[in-house]
């Protein structure tokens, strides 16, 4: 359809039929990411070998050899999500998701504070990744004097996200080539580690520090109390964290929606087989004792694929093991300012941020201004949060389990507001529309919870801020920032927060010669 066409506006049936489900185009190139790229960005974007290295120690601790079942059950609430976002992309397919969804359903403030807590989390990570990156970097080389030094590893991370940045600009083809690429490096060295860890486990050569593997590993009622249940429940939700990247390329996708509805459920899917194998076979092999190799010990605590996959393979394969995590991290960057900037661009086309945030490069079909400032944020995160201390850079990576909770509670209510009508309609809707939503939101809501009565302790963290814990004070601080940019730009730009320029049509309308209708698949 052209771009003069005008659609009937959203929930007006047209001929008794239900009205057809699209959006208006903001210059992006349609057509440009398959399934395939589509998937390996919701996968990438978790940063998986990096979440295994760095979270399963954690676990282990946690909820000792029941990890296995905690991935399983803090899967229930990310597949409920999954279904959520499949019928908002079928519903809404705009790049702005979370922003779109929440204000579509509860206003223009509550969306542009949904879409802030996504954009500070997600910022908050990046920044984290590229110091990782850079410290992995010094340690796959051999520098580890360098991987010590502030300074060294931060401006390794700033070229890190340069290079996510530069590979952004040029397109989401280009993005999407080197993404598959990274993720290949990274998977062929956690394969040969998984064949020889498994093979040394069956035929019982692993060492006296593994475990007998028994089906009980995978049952959530052997953990040990409630309180293990639920840190390891927080814990496991944050390994499956940035599945959904896809939903975010919607507009750019070939096939229309189908391809992203599709893509969610793949990237969950190769998500929970990825852990549940790499992490059986950590567990397996190493155990979860504090001791040694033990998954709980403070030498694994750190990186325990390094560590495990050193003692399992060889000395010489834990620096291959380092690069893995590496590329994982920086696979993560390159992935993640995708559906980041895609956020700030769909902010941008409905004037609920400035305008220039909307300008797409007619030749890579790439949203530049928007690229560009998500690697200046990340940027400015990084450098502000290591100069002021890197206990308080500690913290604020914690507080993004609050944000993400935050952001995913808003979401699930607005999926149970949006189709409340058609809840009813049939036994399909009623588990896709009612069911599905209702369960992620309790147990994001429970989790939301359950994380500010813990971090708001004194105990809780690092570091100690206005006599609260900091994880808890950087989380509710960073939401109250966006309170306030919100209001200042409430005074600039009052049409979007009166709802004028979110209305449904309203781009079609204003930028004829620009957008054009897209109609989902």
């Amino acid at each position: 359809m052209s771009a003069t066409a005008h659609p009937a506006p959203a929930g007006v049936a047209v001929d008794g039929a239900p009205p057809p489900t699209g959006v208006a185009a903001k210059g992006l190139r349609r057509g440009a990411i398959g399934f395939a790229g589509s998937t390996i960005l919701g996968v990438v974007q978790t940063a998986p070998a990096y979440s295994l290295a760095v979270t399963m120690g954690f676990l282990a601790a946690a909820v000792a050899l029941q990890a296995p079942a905690i991935l399983i059950v803090a899967f229930i609430p990310i597949y409920c999500m999954t279904v959520v976002e499949q019928e908002f992309v079928a519903r809404d397919p705009d790049c702005g998701t979370v922003f779109v969804w929440v204000g579509r359903a509860f206003g223009p403030r509550a969306g542009w504070i949904a879409s802030w807590a996504l954009l500070a989390a997600t910022f908050l990570a990046l920044a984290n990744l590229a110091n990782v990156a850079g410290v992995y970097l010094f340690l796959f080389i051999g520098a580890d004097t360098a991987a010590t030094k502030e300074v060294a590893t931060i401006a390794v991370g700033v070229v890190f996200i340069a290079l996510a940045v530069w590979l952004a600009v040029r397109g989401i083809q280009v993005s999407a080539r080197v993404q598959a690429w990274m993720l290949g490096a990274g998977m062929a060295v956690l394969v040969v580690f998984a064949v020889v860890a498994l093979v040394k486990i069956v035929a019982g050569t692993a060492g006296a520090q593994a475990p007998t593997p028994s089906l009980s590993w995978f049952d959530p009622f052997s953990v040990d109390g409630t309180s293990a249940l639920s840190a390891g429940l927080l814990l496991g939700i944050f390994f499956y964290w940035g599945w959904d990247g896809s939903a975010a390329v919607v507009e750019e996708a070939e096939g229309g929606a189908a391809t992203p509805r599709r893509a969610l459920l793949w990237s969950a899917l190769v998500l929970l087989g990825f852990y549940l194998v790499l992490g059986f076979a950590l567990q397996a092999y190493a155990g979860v004792g504090e001791k040694g190799i033990g998954l709980a010990g403070e030498a694994a605590s750190g990186d325990a694929l390094s560590v495990v996959g050193g003692a399992a393979v060889g000395s010489w394969f834990q620096t291959l093991m380092e690069l893995a995590v590496m590329v994982s991290a920086a696979a993560c960057l390159v992935a993640a300012v995708l559906p980041t900037a895609r956020s700030l661009l769909s902010m941008g086309a409905y004037r609920a941020v400035p305008t220039a945030f909307a300008r797409v490069d007619g030749r890579t079909g790439s949203p530049v201004v928007a690229t560009i400032a998500v690697g200046v944020a990340v940027t400015a995160v990084l450098i502000v949060l290591s100069i002021v201390s890197n206990k308080v850079l500690g913290d604020a990576i914690g507080a993004i389990v609050l944000l993400i909770a935050f952001y995913y509670t808003l979401v699930g209510l607005a999926a149970l507001w949006t189709f409340r009508a058609e809840v009813m309609r049939s036994r399909h809707d009623f588990l896709r529309k009612g069911l599905a939503p209702l369960v992620g939101t309790l147990v994001l809501g429970w989790a939301l919870v359950r994380n500010g009565r813990d971090t708001i302790k004194d105990d809780y963290g690092l570091t100690t801020l206005l006599g609260l814990g900091g994880v808890f004070v950087i989380g509710v601080v960073t939401l109250l920032v966006g309170v306030a940019l919100m209001a200042i730009w409430n005074t600039r730009a009052p049409a979007f927060f009166r709802g004028e320029t979110f209305a449904p049509g309203y781009l079609e309308r204003h930028d004829p010669d620009l957008l054009e209708e897209v109609r989902a698949g």
